[in-house]
């Protein structure tokens, strides 16, 4: 008998003392926390816009910060792009695919920028796009563009329509 009651004990207690410390057990997000101290920059501010495929979120930081914190849906990838602003100039973007990227950087940029393109073409279809995109090999994807000397080089136009089209193959990745 007082076995049974430590299990229930147990079992009705835990959910509640998650709730008590903070823990967020039952949350459909996460706050995501992308540091880019690596990178040798200082602009005068940084653009910063994550597409999950339902939302975007967009912020302005100082360009001294060198890390940001995003509340992102758990484990659908997202693109984060971290553009270098100069007076009212914006840069390439440097960036992250969450959840398969945890920095910011130039190669990032490229495949954050190529997730946002999809998202933003899929309109007419946003759920099954947003299947999809997230079904797609996307670490394989990174693997082969940071094979590049310069992510940016790279037909981004051919890359898209055919990760779009369900056709991408290696050799879809090509220098324009």
């Amino acid at each position: 008998m007082e076995i049974k009651k430590f299990a229930v004990l147990v079992v009705l207690g835990i959910p509640f003392l998650g709730l008590i410390a903070g823990c967020d057990m039952i949350s459909e997000t996460e706050c995501v926390r992308m540091d880019f101290s690596s990178v040798d920059l200082t602009p005068d501010s940084w653009y910063v816009s994550c597409c999950d495929g339902e939302s975007e979120q967009v912020h302005v930081q100082d360009g001294s910060v060198k890390c940001l914190e995003v509340e992102l849906p758990k484990n659908c990838p997202a693109g984060i792009l971290v553009y270098p602003v100069e007076g009212s100039v914006r840069g390439k973007p440097l960036g992250a695919l969450y959840p398969f990227q945890d920095e910011i950087s130039v190669a990032g940029g490229f495949v954050a920028y190529i997730a946002d393109r999809l998202y933003r073409g899929a309109e007419n279809d946003a759920e099954s796009s947003r299947d999809y995109i997230a079904r797609f090999n996307w670490p394989r994807f990174i693997e082969v563009c940071s094979e590049a000397e310069d992510p940016w080089r790279l037909d981004c136009e051919r890359i898209v329509s055919a990760i779009a089209s369900g056709s991408f193959k290696k050799s879809d990745v090509k220098v324009r």
